[in-house]
C-alpha cells in the first residue's frame, strides 16, 4: 500500500491556503499548511496521513519551508510551502 501511495501522491492537491486575519505567525503558517495536506489526502485519496511542517525562518512573503506527509514513519509526499501574502501559503508537491 504504502509504495502505491507514494506513487499517487503526486494527484494530492492542496493549493493555496488562506489564514483568517491580516498577518499570520510563523505556527499559523505551519498548523494551517499540515491540516491542508491532512485533508487534501483524505479528500482526494481517502487515505489517512500526519503532516509536519518545518517552521519558516520568516513570515516574509516569498519565504518558503517543507511539509512532509506521513503514514506511520514512511514520508510519502514533501510539498514546499510558500508564503504569498501576510496571511497565505501555496503549497506545491516537491518531486
Amino acid at each position: 500500500m504504502r509504495p502505491a501511495l507514494a506513487a499517487v501522491a503526486a494527484s494530492v492537491a492542496v493549493g493555496a491556503v488562506v489564514l483568517a486575519g491580516c498577518s499570520a505567525s510563523k505556527d499559523e503558517f505551519t498548523t494551517k499548511a499540515e491540516a491542508a495536506i491532512i485533508a487534501g489526502f483524505a479528500d482526494d485519496l481517502q487515505v489517512e496521513v500526519t503532516a509536519t511542517c518545518e517552521e519558516p525562518g520568516s513570515t516574509a512573503v516569498g519565504s518558503t519551508f517543507l511539509c512532509d506527509a506521513l503514514q506511520g514513519d514512511v514520508v510519502v509526499a514533501t510539498f514546499v510551502a510558500e508564503i504569498t501574502d501576510d496571511n497565505e501559503v501555496v503549497l506545491t508537491q516537491n518531486p
